[in-house]
């Protein structure tokens, strides 16, 4: 009977047995209650800097990974993260993050926290500076669309009727003219007749240097686009052509200034715009304009004939066209009105041709007039030209030659463009043009 008996040992290893399995089915949770596990990837944890694409690139394109361990180990992971699995071992190719957002996940899921936080904290990149990108988007010259200043045209040069004649010797030219008609009379019979004596006079014309002179590295000289040479001769003999035909309108005539139209001696007189004998100046009105044409007809001079012309700023071609009848209507823009004058806008073919007609005058505008002279109190006014252009000659002794020269600036390195031009304007009956002064806005 004995055997069949539990020894008090048994009995407690048992017990101990039983206790055992009773606690571990208390603590174990179900396999269908356990939360996914954490995916992980296989990767060896290095101190290196954040992953660079270049790096890993040229690592794939010579087949080695040497010095870019820790991109293949993010290529890796990049690839298990976003689903193309580890069957890209040994393929030449590597899968990396679009975004910011997707690097950052990249790196968590290789516990790279430190990198992850780095990349998070990173600056955003854009080409605002060149330390953030700007250094990878260079600025873009259209060379091709270079465009030049916008200048006014050359008037007088162009005017039709305007003779240019060359000078051969000398600064100083004298021009004679008939002054003044000798006439007739009338006799009886075999009355005794009495001679009629004409009138000479002399004009002396003194021809000035107008000039323009660039001065420039030897470096710009190579390296510019457009051409500089192109730049320059087209430019500079521009310049100097504008800057002539400023003196031949409003010259000093002291100095080394030529005597231009404004300053030119024995011209007709024209009406002084304003009140009180325009002492101070005054607004330009339409009857200045007729009382113009009128002044040069009472000397013999038609300006309405093929080379009849006025020269404005547009500052007064502007007034001009913004007078009002009582109606409201504008006087000069009425083509078709009663006894009002001819204005027609727009450009006649040609870019020195005139921009309007005044009483069947043409009309050249240009901004080299000024509008800022001193007539009495007043400092904003402005000249208005008026004659007959076939009295005009303009005296060259030479016309604008240029010259180039890699020795002037030696020392420097320097080159130079020069443009010279001798010349004057003359008229030849000098009552055959008309200066309005004193005309105001």
């Amino acid at each position: 009977m004995a055997e069949n008996f539990l020894s008090a040992d048994a009995v407690k290893d048992i017990v101990k047995d039983a206790v055992s399995e009773a606690v571990k089915a208390v603590n174990t949770v179900a396999d269908e209650d356990r939360p996914a596990a954490v995916k992980s990837v296989s990767v060896i944890k290095r101190a290196y800097g954040l992953p660079k694409v270049g790096v890993a690139m040229k690592a794939v394109t010579r087949g080695s990974d040497r010095d870019a361990s820790f991109e293949k180990d993010f290529s890796q992971a990049a690839s298990e993260v976003f689903g193309f699995g580890n069957d890209r071992e040994g393929s030449r190719s590597i899968v990396w993050p679009k975004t910011m957002d997707e690097a950052i996940q990249v790196l968590d899921a290789m516990g790279e926290g430190k990198h992850a936080d780095l990349v998070a904290s990173a600056k955003a990149m854009a080409e605002g500076s060149a330390g953030t990108g700007g250094a990878l988007v260079p600025p873009q010259y259209l060379q091709e669309a270079f465009a030049y200043a916008l200048t006014p045209g050359i008037v007088v040069r162009n005017l039709p009727g305007v003779t240019v004649m060359p000078v051969k010797t000398g600064t100083t030219v004298y021009l004679p003219r008939e002054d003044a008609r000798a006439g007739g009379a009338s006799a009886a019979e075999a009355a005794s007749l009495s001679a009629q004596d004409v009138t000479f006079a002399q004009q002396s014309i003194t021809l000035k240097k107008q000039y323009g002179y660039r001065s420039f590295s030897n470096e710009l000289l190579a390296d510019a686009d457009p051409a500089w040479n192109q730049f320059i001769t087209k430019t500079l003999l521009r310049d100097v052509a504008l800057f002539q035909d400023a003196q031949y309108l409003e010259g000093a005539g002291t100095s080394s200034f030529i005597t231009g139209f404004s300053t030119y001696g024995s011209t007709t007189t024209g009406p002084t715009p304003g009140t009180a004998g325009g002492t101070n100046g005054g607004t330009i009105v339409l009857d200045n304009i007729l009382d113009a044409i009128y002044n040069l007809r009472a000397v013999n001079v038609e300006p309405q004939q093929g080379s009849g012309f006025f020269i404005m700023h547009p500052r007064t071609l502007n007034t001009l066209t913004k007078i009002k009848d009582t109606t409201g209507n504008y006087i000069v823009s009425s083509f078709q009105g009663v006894n009002t004058p001819m204005y027609f806008g727009g450009q006649l073919p040609g870019s020195n041709g005139p921009k309007a007609m005044l009483l069947g005058v043409p009309v050249y505008l240009t901004s080299q007039i000024g509008i800022a002279n001193t007539v009495g109190t007043s400092t904003d006014c402005s000249n208005v030209y008026v004659g007959d252009a076939s009295k005009v000659i303009i005296l060259e002794r030479q016309g604008i030659e240029l010259a180039f020269s890699d020795q002037v600036g030696f020392a420097n390195d320097q080159s130079a463009w020069r443009a010279i031009g001798r010349s004057a304007v003359a008229v030849t009956q000098p009552t055959a043009l008309e200066v309005i002064k004193g005309v105001r806005a």
